[in-house]
């Protein structure tokens, strides 16, 4: 049989047997695999840049750019995403998916949490964090005093909202878990 697809704005198609093709929930068959979301794909490649103390400098440059162009914040360069740290907001989001510590050298996720918002420029990201973590179920680890501490003081500086260049990554790299909010 002859398959069909649309790739970007062109119609393609192949010659395939049945035992070509792949089988999808549903019982329904496709000639040819989906791609997967592209902030899945990005995950993919920044969880394979990490190194212990973080993504690795080169591979962090390439896939900033990606996310500077995808995420189509006005004004923003690569280098703009350094200063506030997003590689390390990026890791912390990671980290509260996977319930253990993601391109990070603490033990566990308290220690990732205070290691992370220790950092005085990291603090105005504290209300994307929390609300990040309910939505993982993970908000039981704001209950921790050392962590509690830590809000406390977060708290007396202006925290980025849905707008700000981490409001916008955040929900670009995670959108199924803020359309569950």
């Amino acid at each position: 049989m002859r398959a069909f697809w649309l790739d970007v704005d062109a119609w393609r198609s192949k010659l395939v047997t049945i035992s070509d093709l792949n089988w999808i929930e549903g019982g329904r068959a496709n000639a040819v695999p989906s791609r997967p979301p592209w902030h899945h794909d990005f995950l993919s490649r920044w969880r394979g840049a990490l190194a212990e103390r973080g993504t690795k400098w080169k591979e962090r440059e390439i896939l900033f750019g990606e996310l500077v162009a995808k995420v189509a914040i006005p004004g923003s360069d690569v280098n703009e995403l350094h200063a506030p740290d997003v590689d390390a907001l990026i890791n912390c989001l990671l980290s509260l998916v996977d319930g253990r510590p993601v391109g990070s050298r603490q033990q566990n996720l308290v220690e990732v949490l205070n290691s992370f918002l220790n950092v005085e420029r990291r603090q105005r990201y504290m209300r994307l964090i929390r609300t990040f973590a309910r939505l993982t179920n993970r908000d039981a680890l704001f209950e921790i005093e050392s962590v509690r501490n830590k809000i406390v003081k977060a708290r007396t500086v202006v925290q980025d909202d849905r707008q700000s260049v981490s409001g916008k990554i955040a929900l670009a790299l995670f959108p199924e878990i803020f359309s569950s909010a």
